[in-house]
């Protein structure tokens, strides 16, 4: 009787029929090696970003911070870059203790006021080492930067934690996983590019009812009309959080 009822469920993959059966350890869909090289891509970009441009500006920005000291600098030259109209290499001098240090930086006039030589400016020099030097900064890093800073690592976040939870999960999924009776709960809107089947069942372990969702591609439809809502279905089952329909 199992045997026949597990036959009878609905499979969204009817290449399933072996898992359901016993006959095969592998099911549909498989393993997600796209949308987890996708995101590893995108996790490889975000430490990038990170690694070579916010940490090395925060740390520079509390070494100013930390070590720096004020005084005015005399602009001395400036020169346009040949590739963009509006933005200029900004060359300045200034003396500490007796010695003569120069500095460059580069403005962009589009969205800063250009300096003129000759002009007495503002600049942070470190103690330790008055040759580095920066035009004065506030103390605060701009906030530009820190919304950059802020989407970036929310993005790298749930990058990392998309790929840590999706491979625990399939992991888990195949290797202890076990097909259960589930019924079909009707569709969702999903997106544009995907449509949602839901599903429940009832816990083995808790007895309680459990909600999922299989997200399935438009495309993969292919005019397949969805069986009626209350269908028995085959679903595989880990635990309240981790299943799938077959």
């Amino acid at each position: 009787m199992k045997a026949k009822l597990k036959h009878d469920l609905f499979l969204f993959h009817p290449e399933n029929r072996a898992f359901l059966d016993g006959e095969s350890a592998a099911f549909l869909p498989k393993f997600p090696w796209i949308a987890l090289c996708l995101m590893s891509l995108w996790a490889v970009i975000g430490l990038a970003i990170v690694g070579n441009i916010i940490l090395p500006t925060v740390l520079e920005f509390y070494r100013y911070q930390m070590d720096g000291n004020t005084t005015l600098a005399e602009v001395i030259s400036l020169s346009d870059n040949p590739n963009t109209t509006s933005i200029f290499d900004v060359t300045y001098q200034y003396t500490v203790n007796g010695q003569t240090y120069t500095g460059t930086t580069r403005y962009d006039q589009a969205d800063e006021i250009l300096p003129k030589i000759s002009d007495s400016w503002m600049i942070v020099y470190l103690e330790s080492d008055p040759a580095q030097s920066t035009p004065y900064a506030f103390d605060r890093l701009p906030t530009s930067f820190v919304i950059f800073s802020v989407i970036i690592l929310v993005l790298l976040s749930f990058a990392v934690f998309f790929i840590v939870q999706t491979v625990t999960d399939q992991r888990q999924l195949r290797r202890n996983g076990r097909p259960i009776q589930g019924a079909f709960d009707g569709l969702t809107g999903g997106t544009s590019k995907t449509i949602g089947w839901r599903y429940r069942f009832q816990d083995p372990d808790t007895g309680q009812t459990v909600y999922g969702e299989y997200s399935v591609a438009r495309h993969h439809m292919n005019n397949r009309q969805p069986p009626p809502i209350d269908t028995p279905i085959a679903i595989v089952w880990v635990n309240t959080r981790i299943h799938q329909m077959l």
